[in-house]
């Protein structure tokens, strides 16, 4: 009886350290393809993205609305933080990004580059309020018609 004692014991000993290393590998590892954010109504005044091509990158302005501390990255770009991804904001209302197509999760879709910005205001929870913007640049030829006359006449036109 004692020996029976002891196993279930040591079971719940395990157990307890299998949840609690799961609940430390939950806090270590990047969420942010896991978590659904969206897009934000209110809070900006301006998000304009620049394409520039002959740089390769995006270049984002954010004016927020009232003074912003907190993390703007890139997704799959918070865990290494790296300084061309990830921009740890203090105190501010305006923000710029120089993001480079060859970097920071940009997907290449033909003459097509898109990443996805994080505005998150906490440094490490993601939360209401905190917005996720799809950046895209079409790098590809500008293809336009133009529908041109070519009809000559000879006889002055009276108007």
């Amino acid at each position: 009886m004692n020996l029976s004692l002891f196993l279930l014991f040591a079971t719940c000993i395990l157990t307890q350290f299998q949840v609690v290393l799961s609940d430390q590998e939950m806090w270590s590892k990047d969420m942010t393809n896991e978590i659904e954010i969206g897009p934000a109504d209110s809070g900006y005044k301006e998000v304009h993205l620049r394409c520039i091509e002959q740089k390769r990158l995006f270049q984002v302005n954010i004016e927020l609305d009232e003074d912003f501390s907190g993390v703007i990255y890139t997704r799959g770009s918070y865990a290494s933080k790296d300084k061309d991804c990830f921009l740890h904001a203090k105190a501010g209302r305006k923000f710029r990004m120089k993001i480079p197509f060859d970097k920071c999760g940009t997907k290449r879709e033909g003459d097509i580059f898109k990443t996805v910005l994080i505005v998150q205001y906490d440094e490490f929870l993601i939360m209401p309020g905190d917005a996720a913007f799809e950046l895209e640049c079409n790098v590809g030829p500008i293809v336009a018609e133009v529908t041109v006359d070519s009809a000559i006449s000879t006889q002055p036109q009276v108007r």
